[in-house]
C-alpha cells in the first residue's frame, strides 16, 4: 500500500517536489524485486530448517557477484540511474530465489518436503493461518523498511 501511495506520503513527508516523481517511480520498479525477496527468504528459511546454510552462503555470495554485474550493466553501461538500481534490485532477488528454488527442486534436503498439493494439504489451514499472519506481517514490513531506505537514498541524490 505504501507503494501505491507514495507520491502522497512523500509529500506528506515533505521530499522535495523534484525528488517526488523519481523516487516513487524506482518504489514501483522495485515491486518485483521485492516478491522475489519474499520469495527467496521463504527458501532460505526452508535450508535454514534443513541445516543447509552453506548453500545458503554460497547463493548469497554468488547473487552478490550477480548485483554488482547487474549495477554495472544497468546504472553505468546502460546509463539508467536510479531506474537502473531498482534493476539490479530486481534481478539480485529474483536471481537468488532460482538459485535457490534449483537447489531445492534438483537436492531436496529432506524427501517428502516437497509435493504437490492434496486435499490433505488444506487441513487445519485456518488454525496454520492466524499464526502465519504474523510471521508474513514481519516480512513484509521488512520489505516497506528496505523501500524506506530506497526512498531515502533517493531523496538525497535529487
Amino acid at each position: 500500500m505504501a507503494i501505491i501511495f507514495s507520491e502522497e506520503i512523500f509529500t506528506f513527508l515533505n521530499f522535495s517536489a523534484e525528488a517526488i516523481p523519481g523516487a516513487a517511480r524506482v518504489l514501483k520498479l522495485q515491486i518485483p524485486g521485492d516478491i522475489g525477496f519474499v520469495l527467496e527468504n521463504m527458501l532460505m528459511l526452508y535450508l535454514f530448517s534443513c541445516q543447509k546454510f552453506l548453500v545458503i552462503g554460497v547463493v548469497l555470495f554468488i547473487g552478490s557477484g550477480f548485483f554488482v554485474g547487474m549495477a554495472y550493466l544497468f546504472v553505468i553501461h546502460l546509463d539508467l540511474g536510479l531506474d537502473g538500481a531498482a534493476y539490479s534490485f530486481d534481478s539480485l532477488h529474483i536471481f537468488n530465489f532460482l538459485m535457490l528454488l534449483l537447489y531445492v527442486l534438483i537436492w531436496n534436503p529432506i524427501p517428502g518436503t516437497i509435493f504437490c498439493f492434496k486435499e490433505k494439504s488444506f487441513k487445519g489451514i485456518w488454525d496454520l493461518f492466524k499464526f502465519e499472519v504474523f510471521s508474513g506481517s514481519m516480512v513484509f514490513f521488512e520489505s516497506v523498511g528496505e523501500d524506506l531506505v530506497g526512498i531515502f537514498v533517493a531523496s538525497l541524490s535529487a
